[in-house]
């Protein structure tokens, strides 16, 4: 009974041999079993060399496993939060915990999809080895980083021992925004109290008198009108709102011409987003997969900093219809799009998004001038950079819409 608890003991030991090996290391070993296999059956003395050095090969490259460094690890970014194109940068300390010298090892850092490697020196006890690196931002995204690992393999890479140090950090590359100047900023605030068709029996905006029916609220009455009619007559109000903006981002791919234009218009929904919330103003984000958070402006470019195009048969349109479903009472919209969206889409659009609201679309054409049009209901506003959207906006204020 002891051969198959002993065999079964072995086997434990599998899965730790299976992380060691790499292709090389597994081809080594194919070749040793083959060559002394062969050799054996057919007593054919060069594939029994073959076989003993493959196996001399692939002990002496387990050999650089054996021991233990005592090291400490620790990986340090100087922020997790920067804006596309700004320089990210952190750093890696490598301490031996140990008394003894450390034999030097390989430091992987992911980054992302890729692998930075460096080398650490022999360390005496107690030494300390540092690391700078710095991580490319050229584009918007959130970016992996971690955990650093130490490395110690054969000098062939048959086998590799990795030990992982600390937790996955994530880098938020942010998308550049621009500030809403003052004009546009008041413009927008200016919608705070603006009275809509809907009409109320309390609110600040005097609209008519009416007959008094049951249950009005006497304190309603207007007496003189009352006292002059000989009818009981009651104010009535027209409804006003705090201005809610909805900010809806189409996120199909079908509808940008390029990925400079997809960039242009997340900056220009982390723009709009930013300063709603700064203003302390209700905002609604919307893109076709999902709504996006707006507690803080760190927040609300977290998530953009990982907005992505999609597949699928989402349109402006139906963009549109999720804003009227997920903000009713929003009373100013901006659809932003691409320019690979049609006159006619946008057209049909516009018929979707909540009644009484204010609607804008953001029309991202990168290399053309600034325009503006209506159609119908709808004011359109082409720009070409991140800095014309201030001046299409402000265009917007001056016309009165």
């Amino acid at each position: 009974m002891e051969h198959p608890e002993r065999f079964h003991r072995g086997w434990q030991y599998w899965p730790a041999i299976r992380r060691i090996a790499t292709p090389v290391g597994w081809s080594v070993v194919a070749l040793a079993v083959l060559g002394l296999a062969i050799g054996w059956m057919f007593s054919w003395i060069e594939a029994v060399a073959v076989g003993l050095t493959a196996l001399i090969c692939a002990l002496l490259g387990l050999l650089f496993l054996i021991g233990r460094n005592r090291f400490e690890v620790s990986l340090a970014l100087a922020g997790n939060r920067v804006v596309v194109g700004d320089r990210a940068a952190g750093q890696i300390v490598v301490r031996n915990k140990g008394s003894r010298s450390a034999m030097p090892v390989n430091v992987e850092l992911p980054v992302g999809k890729g692998v930075a490697m460096f080398a650490v020196p022999r360390l005496r006890g107690g030494d300390t080895h540092e690391e700078i690196y710095t991580i490319p931002t050229g584009r918007r995204a959130v970016i992996d980083v971690g955990p650093v690992r130490t490395v110690r393999s054969d000098p062939i890479g048959m086998f590799r021992r990795e030990v992982a140090w600390g937790d996955q950090q994530h880098l938020y590359v942010h998308p550049r925004t621009i500030p809403l100047d003052k004009v546009t900023a008041g413009f927008l605030r200016d919608l705070d109290g603006r009275p809509v068709p809907d009409l109320s029996d309390s609110d600040v905006a005097f609209h008519a008198l009416r007959e008094y029916t049951v249950g009005d609220d006497r304190r309603s009455v207007h007496w003189r009108a009352t006292a002059h009619s000989g009818t009981l007559m009651v104010r009535q109000y027209e409804e006003t709102r705090r201005w809610h903006l909805a900010v809806a981002l189409s996120t199909a791919r079908a509808e940008y011409l390029s990925d400079e234009e997809f960039e242009l218009a997340v900056g220009v929904a982390g723009s709009l987003g930013v300063h709603a919330i700064v203003d302390g103003r209700e905002l609604t984000v919307l893109t076709h997969d999902q709504g996006l958070h707006t507690m803080s402006p760190t927040r609300l470019l977290d998530q953009l900093s990982g907005v992505e195009t999609s597949t699928g048969k989402a349109t402006v349109v139906t963009l549109a219809q999720d804003v009227a479903t997920e903000a009713p009472d929003a009373s100013i919209v901006v659809l932003i799009v691409g320019g690979g969206v049609e006159i006619t889409h946008l057209t049909e659009a516009q018929s979707r998004l909540p009644i009484g609201a204010m609607r804008i679309a953001v029309w991202v054409k990168p290399g053309e001038p600034p325009t503006r049009r209506r159609i119908g209901d709808l004011v359109v506003l082409t720009i070409g950079t991140l800095a014309e959207l201030p001046r299409a906006l402000r265009s917007t204020a001056t016309a009165g819409v």
